[in-house]
């Protein structure tokens, strides 16, 4: 998905004081961002600098961080690749 067409979410929460800092934002496609927002999914970047993806517990235990890499080429110089989020049924809102 384009950029453009995606929405700025705010990792450390505008209203609870996170700054609007490139440092503190993501893109997320409109209809994820849902997910974060009233879903009960958390979003970070996580040490490689990619946006990592948390299932709420009711969707995957143990709270897995998730990396979706269906937009990013596999980096094959990476000997840990990330987990993709192909099996969470996103916004299903049901255990898989």
């Amino acid at each position: 998905m384009p950029a453009q067409w995606t929405q700025v979410h705010h990792l450390d929460e505008w209203q609870h004081g996170g700054f609007t800092d490139v440092d503190n934002m993501c893109l997320v496609c409109p209809f994820d961002h849902p997910l974060i927002t009233d879903g009960g999914f958390i979003v970070r970047v996580g040490a490689g600098g990619r946006v990592e993806w948390i299932a709420p517990r009711h969707l995957d235990p143990e709270r897995t961080a998730r990396i979706n890499t269906i937009h990013h080429p596999p980096d094959l110089s990476d000997p840990d690749p990330p987990q993709s989020l192909g099996h969470i049924p996103l916004g299903s809102g049901a255990a898989a």
